[in-house]
Order: C-alpha cells, then sequence, then structure tokens
C-alpha cells in the first residue's frame, strides 16, 4: 500500500515545479495517485452501504482503520487538485476519483453519532477476545443495542448469546432448587425475571414459578426475623427514624411472606411496631399549635406508658411546651381581667359624673 502523504507530496511537487513533461517519473507519481483515490473511494462507497444498511459501527470501524480514511480523503483533495486532473487528462494518465464530499458528509456523521459508543465498543471487543461468560458479554450488548439499535448485528449477537446463557441457567436453577440454596435460586429467577430479553425464556420461567414462590416467602421469612430483632433494638435505643426505615422494610417483606395475624413473627414484633406508633403521635402532636386538656393527658398517658423508651429529652419539650402554654393562657387571663377591670373603673367614673349632675 502507497504512502498516501508520500504520494500527494510528489504530486504536489511536481505542480508547483516548471517540469510537467510527460516522463517515467510522471507516470508512476500518477499511477500511485490514482491507486490512491480509487482505494479511497471504494472505501468510503463500502462505508457508506454499511451506515445506510444500519451498520453503523462497521462503517465507523472501517473509517477508523489506519490509515484514517477522512484523513486520506482531505490529503487527496488538496487545493491543486483540479491543476492535477487537467494534468492527467492531458497526457491520459490514470483517472482519478474525485471526493465525493456528500457520502464523506454521510460518514463523519456516522462517526459523530457513534462516537459516545467507542468505550461500550473497546469493551465488546475485549470481552470477545477474552471469551468472557455470556453474561458480561450481554450486559455490553445490551447498552450496544438501546443506544445503537438500528444496527441489526447487536440484536443477532445478543440473540445468540442469549439463548447460550439460558442453556447455562436450566442446570443451574434447577441445582439451586434442589439443594434449596436460596440466594442463588432467587438470585437466577431475578435475572429471569428482570433481564431485558429480545426472546424471554418463557417456559422455563413458568416451569420454576411455584417453587420461586415458595423460596421468595422462605427468603422474606428470613429477613423479617432478622428485622423483629432490629426493630426491639431501635425501641431499646429509642431510635424513632431507624425503626421508621425498618417498618418499611417489614411491610414490604411481611407482604411477600404472607404473615398471619398468629404467626410468632407478627407478635415477636408487635410491641415495637405500636411504640413506633405511639412515638410518632408523640412527636407530631409536640408541633401542634393548640392541644386541648385532653390531649396533653393523653400524650403523658403516652410517655407514662413508654418511659423506658422515650426519645431522649421528649419529655422535657413537652413539659416546655406546657409550661409556654400555660404562660400564654395566664397571659391572656392578665390581660381580660385588666380589660375588665379598666371597663369597670371607666363605668364607675360614670356613674359618679351622673349622680354629681343629677344631684
Amino acid at each position: 500500500m502507497p504512502d498516501h502523504q508520500r504520494v500527494v507530496n510528489e504530486v504536489r511537487l511536481i505542480l508547483r515545479s516548471g517540469d510537467q513533461t510527460l516522463n517515467d517519473r510522471l507516470r508512476d507519481v500518477a499511477t500511485q495517485f490514482a491507486a490512491v483515490c480509487l482505494s479511497s473511494a471504494n472505501r468510503l462507497q463500502r462505508c457508506e452501504d454499511y451506515a445506510f444498511q444500519g451498520r453503523r459501527s462497521e462503517s465507523v470501524h472501517l473509517a477508523t482503520a489506519q490509515p484514517q480514511l477522512l484523513d486520506v480523503l482531505a490529503m487527496i483533495n488538496f487545493p491543486e487538485r483540479a491543476q492535477w486532473d487537467e494534468l492527467s487528462a492531458m497526457y491520459s494518465l490514470p483517472s482519478c476519483p474525485t471526493v465525493d464530499m456528500a457520502r464523506a458528509a454521510v460518514v463523519n456523521k456516522t462517526f459523530a453519532e457513534l462516537q459516545p459508543l467507542q468505550t461500550l465498543l473497546r469493551d465488546h471487543r475485549r470481552l470477545a477476545l477474552r471469551r468472557a461468560p455470556p453474561a458480561q458479554r450481554l450486559a455490553v450488548l445490551r447498552q450496544l443495542y438501546q443506544r445503537d439499535n438500528a444496527n441489526p448485528i447487536w440484536a443477532t449477537q445478543i440473540e445468540q448469546l442469549e439463548s447460550i446463557r439460558i442453556d447455562e441457567l436450566k442446570p443451574e436453577l434447577n441445582q439451586a432448587i434442589r439443594k434449596s440454596d436460596l440466594d442463588t435460586a432467587l438470585g437466577i429467577w431475578q435475572e429471569l425475571t428482570e433481564t431485558p430479553w429480545l426472546k424471554a425464556p418463557t417456559e422455563l420461567i413458568e416451569s420454576c414459578q411455584s417453587s420461586m414462590v415458595f423460596f421468595q416467602q422462605q427468603k422474606a421469612r428470613i429477613n423479617l426475623q432478622l428485622l423483629c430483632t432490629q426493630l426491639q433494638q431501635a425501641m431499646r435505643g429509642r431510635d424513632v427514624m431507624a425503626a421508621q426505615d425498618l417498618r418499611t422494610r417489614w411491610e414490604h417483606d411481611a407482604a411477600i411472606a404472607n404473615l398471619t395475624a398468629s404467626d410468632p413473627l407478627t407478635v415477636a414484633v408487635a410491641k415495637p411496631l405500636e411504640w413506633l406508633s405511639d412515638m410518632e403521635v408523640l412527636l407530631s402532636n409536640l408541633n401542634k399549635q393548640d392541644l386541648e386538656a385532653e390531649d396533653l393527658e393523653y400524650q403523658y398517658h403516652l410517655m407514662d406508658r413508654w418511659q423506658k423508651f422515650l426519645p431522649l429529652n421528649l419529655e422535657a419539650r413537652y413539659e416546655e411546651r406546657v409550661r409556654s402554654m400555660t404562660h400564654a393562657v395566664l397571659s391572656r387571663d392578665r390581660i381580660i381581667l385588666v380589660a375588665v377591670l379598666a371597663g369597670c373603673g371607666i363605668v364607675a367614673i360614670l356613674l359618679i359624673i351622673w349622680l354629681a349632675y343629677v344631684f
């Protein structure tokens, strides 16, 4: 393959020289330059064909192979190119296809669109070369398919690897079920049901569904045992925020495990959940603007009931609230009393004035 830059430099040197007579050197340079132009035109045509077929990554791969196509096109489209074409025609030298700028623009646009995919493409090639497990390769291929779904090659490769991966999952899942390996079985089940398969393994999913429901319930029950202990610890530690998060997780797993009201776990967690509910009432009512006497009585009843498990300073904050409310009531009563006395004074003065006027 000729050195593209050297050949272009030779062409331009001949055009700038005063001697442009036909000789062996001119014929040789013309032949080499025509080969460069023809090779570039054919390569550009193939890149454009790939792009219009939706095989954009292949178009870019061909265009970026050394020497890079866009660089070569820029070289052979030098400013004196028209003069060289005239000289070639005059001496009947090998013809040189001109640069089709419209096609070059298509390739350039394709390259720009695929530039963000270069990291994924490198990962895809790396995983394919080292024959990585299908699950790893599928993770990258699905990202490529999502971002470059006009290219049919990704769907084809995904379907091939999905078939291999499903053949791997069948014995793995059956073995996990036989051994009652909850974590492995549920991990495979999650992959089966949450993966964006192009062709979902519906038969495998349906055949294992009843076993998976049982395993999910068993796993949820194991989680609930831990959550029960953690809720009891949160109550002893007077940690309301931690208990609220644990309650959310408890409710989620309790629904999966289908717990009954008489289940030992339900009974064991009843007190921490009741404590949490009462603490939320106390904390909510603490910030109310108007608390009636019966409300305060109920709050103190709750604090007395959960004395050992009250959040720090909660009782002191209630006492401060009561003092501020009492102060506000007393101030209001004083204002009313002063207003009443002032009114009585005014009435007395008016009465004295009236009596003096009458008598």
